[in-house]
């Protein structure tokens, strides 16, 4: 009986044997899959998508336009997807030693659903989105003689791991922030990828964001995401953008929503790889605050030639732009001066005048728009009643509160003159620097002064220092006096008189300081003042005789400064008052030391 059971032992074996020897098949099939494994059936038989490959070849030489068909399997997740027995797909023609290679698109027919059989998962389910469940696959493919329905070649498989990555998410900004806005604007957005630490993450993505709107405010960010045309849109590799002054401008104060759209690079067609058709979260933010201009402009007099103007102040201004220009010349440029609190002094205005006056805010590197423009009329000037020996019209310094600022284009009162200031440091009532007063006798003429440590209350006023004239002995504008003279004496000499200088030839003399001198485009000669205005003359530079050679242009200002224009339209600055860095006194005190009590 033991040798009975060892024979059929042997026999078992053998035969064991021989089937494993019936393995050889003549047809050797190798199947290849390119990550990354899409859930999707269609990603992997589209055409152009070359994901899917089957290399067949038959080693029997003697076979000879073998027409055969293949076997397709799909299991996993407890669901199997298997070709239909009853299929019958077009043949195929094999040959000895030559190679056949089939791509995804070739097998296309045989993943047909209607050509499948399903297990663990109805046609019903797997039609609602073409797509299976996720997790581990193998995909198995066997080749089968067409006619008699017998394998001819081994199981080419290939194992997947097939999912759908979760789509990127939001960094910055912060959903529902309030960005920071600047000018240039520069926004940051970042997000983070979530699909590169997944089985399925061997491939090159890239991304889509997208930015809308929120308009009108309140609307729901998903619906303006969806319904909306971006008004930015851009792809990149990066998962970061910064949203600069190359891009379209953002408006202060409106919020926006955006999202990124993470897609796979594989193929000519984009594959299907993600979550959400690889869209994240919609994320919002608000571009800062809106930048509104002053509110309830007012103003009220305090001469004839100035007046103080106030407004209303937002939480973000950080600064104001005050400009003003006569109301009945439209065309003259504006005047502007600049303010860090809710009020501005402006000065040097003609009397009787219609001013318009606009405010313009500044937050912190945004400006806003000017406000609607205020009418401002300066009144009727009374006559100067200054004269030598004649105590000023009286005024009280009982007001002793520091002014905490002084800023460049405001003015200050000493006794009765009136200094416009055009330097100025310091600060709680006490200041340095330089300005120019307008000296009643000199029927206003302005002097250039320096003023150091001075004490000015709240009122403009100064209430304890000294202001000292800038003396420039070689100035056209002084008379020629020796120390010891008087005004008196030198007016008995004949050698002065009301006018301190006399036009003559092309000589052209201004009451009021000069910024610039230049020659425009026609050849006339353009004056611009310091206070901006302008003042254009035409040269007689024809000469008196055709002999006689073209007279230069002298131009004079109040203050001694020189300009000589000649023939050639070459201006050349001279030498004054305003070319001189030497501090002197004119020996008359009730000149040169301006003082509270002078």
């Amino acid at each position: 009986m033991k040798s009975f059971f060892k024979n059929i032992s042997l026999v078992v074996l053998t035969f064991g044997a021989l089937s494993a020897t019936a393995q050889n098949f003549p047809v050797q099939a190798n199947l290849s899959i390119t990550p990354p494994y899409s859930v999707y059936l269609q990603d992997y038989i589209s055409p152009g998508v070359d994901k899917l490959n089957l290399n067949i070849l038959p080693t029997d030489f003697t076979i000879s336009e073998l027409r055969v068909k293949l076997r397709i399997s799909i299991e996993g997740q407890n669901v199997t997807l298997r070709t239909k027995s009853s299929f019958q797909p077009t043949p195929l023609f094999i040959n000895g030693g030559v190679p056949l290679r089939l791509t995804g698109f070739d097998i296309a027919e045989y993943l047909n659903p209607d050509n499948l059989d399903f297990q663990g998962i109805s046609k019903q389910q797997f039609l609602q989105n073409g797509a299976l469940p996720e997790g581990v696959y193998r995909f198995n493919i066997e080749v089968i003689e067409f006619n008699r329905n017998v394998v001819v070649s081994n199981k080419a498989f290939v194992v997947a791991w097939i999912i759908l990555n979760d789509p990127p998410l939001i960094n910055l900004p912060f959903q529902g922030e309030k960005v920071r806005a600047t000018d240039p604007q520069n926004v940051i957005f970042q997000w983070t990828p979530r699909h590169t630490g997944s089985p399925n993450s061997a491939f090159a993505t890239e991304y889509e964001f997208s930015l809308v709107e929120i308009w009108p405010a309140g609307r729901d960010p998903e619906i303006a995401m969806r319904s909306t045309s971006p008004i930015y849109q851009t792809t990149t590799q990066s998962t970061t953008l910064v949203y600069g002054i190359a891009e379209p401008a953002l408006v202060p104060g409106r919020s926006y929503a955006f999202r990124v759209r993470a897609k796979s690079m594989v193929g000519i067609d984009e594959l299907d790889l993600f979550k959400n058709d690889g869209y994240s979260q919609t994320g919002t933010f608000t571009f800062g605050d809106e930048c509104k201009p002053p509110t309830g402009i007012e103003s009220n007099t305090i001469s004839a030639k100035s007046f103080n103007a106030t407004w209303n102040t937002a939480f973000n201004h950080t600064g104001f732009n005050v400009r003003y220009r006569e109301s009945a010349e439209r065309n003259n440029s504006w005047y502007e001066e600049e303010s860090f609190i809710g009020e501005q002094r402006i000065g040097a205005l003609k009397p009787e005048t219609t001013y318009e006056v606009q405010v313009r805010a500044a937050c912190g590197s945004l400006e806003s728009p000017y406000s609607e423009s205020l009418a401002v009329v300066t009144v009727t000037e009374g006559e100067i009643a200054f004269s030598c020996g004649v105590p000023p019209e009286a005024y009280g310094l009982e007001n002793r509160e520091p002014l905490q600022n002084l800023f460049i284009g405001e003015y200050i009162y000493a006794n009765d003159f009136d200094i416009k200031v055009r330097e100025v440091t310091g600060s709680n009532g006490i200041f340095s620097g330089t300005g120019l007063a307008e000296m009643p006798l000199f029927s206003l003429a302005k002097v250039r002064v320096n003023f150091e440590g001075i004490s000015v209350n709240t009122d403009y006023r100064l209430v304890d220092g000294v202001v000292t004239t800038i003396y420039d002995p070689n100035s056209s504008m002084m008379v020629d006096l020796d120390p010891e003279d008087t005004l008196e004496d030198e007016a008995d000499d004949g050698t002065s008189g009301d006018d301190v200088v006399a036009d003559s030839g092309n000589d052209i003399n201004y009451d009021e300081p000069i910024d610039s001198v230049y020659v425009d485009d026609n050849g006339d000669i353009v004056v611009v003042m310091e206070d901006g205005s302008t003042d254009t003359v035409t040269p007689d530079q024809d000469g008196s005789s055709d002999d006689e050679e073209p007279e230069d242009t002298v131009i004079t200002d109040s203050v001694g400064n020189n300009w000589t224009v000649d023939s050639g339209g070459i201006v050349t600055p001279g030498v004054g008052i305003g070319g001189s860095d030497t501090v002197n006194t004119i020996p008359y005190d009730s000149i040169n030391q301006i003082s509270p009590d002078s």
